[in-house]
């Protein structure tokens, strides 16, 4: 297992600076959500709850996505402090004051809770992608907790740049039925 987290430190750091050299034009950024809505068109998800991610500045930028009135309603992560989770709040993504940052992720301040079922499906950001649906994140465990529980449509965002052939997994590591690049939209076994 000490080697596998070694393993998966070392693809964090390879994948972060693939990630830094990135130039991200408006054509790439209109490329990805140009895919992101044809699969929701494909999975009949445009005005069911969906789940979301506040991109960070080395994810790929969906915002414009979330402040589409078409692609609406949005819930988004909230970590529960008390029991260090996730949990999913629905909110309007473009009202600025009621957003916090709390480790490293930017989450609402309020809304209404939801029951992860509610979603139809989940954005799901990570460090890297493999050609099998399996996810690395950033280390914390909190959207594999998650997704263990949850049973919608599991669809990963990246750049085409974070896909690789295989990842090193762990028994609690979930996997994605989708992931969605400015390039493509690989489908994964079991969809």
């Amino acid at each position: 297992m000490e080697s596998s987290t070694r393993l998966k430190e070392q693809l964090r750091v390879d994948l972060r600076s693939r990630l830094k050299s990135l130039p991200v034009s408006p054509e790439v950024q209109r490329h990805l959500i140009q895919n992101l809505k044809l699969l929701f068109k494909d999975l009949k998800a445009y005005s069911t709850l969906k789940g979301g991610f506040y991109p960070s500045p080395m994810e790929p930028p969906i915002t414009p996505l979330f402040q589409d009135p078409d692609s609406r309603p949005w819930a988004f992560p909230f970590i529960d402090k008390n029991q260090l989770k996730y949990r999913f709040m629905e909110g309007d993504f473009d009202d600025n004051q009621q957003w916090e940052k709390v480790k490293g992720v930017f989450q609402l301040k309020y809304g209404r809770w939801v029951n992860p079922n509610e979603m139809h499906l989940l954005l799901i950001p990570g460090v890297g992608f493999d050609r099998s649906g399996a996810r690395l994140g950033r280390g914390q465990g909190y959207f594999d907790q998650f997704l263990a529980g949850y049973s919608g449509y599991r669809i990963g965002v990246a750049f085409e740049c974070q896909l690789v052939d295989e990842l090193p997994q762990e028994a609690w590591d979930q996997n994605i039925h989708f992931l969605v690049t400015e390039k493509d939209i690989h489908r994964f076994k079991g969809v």
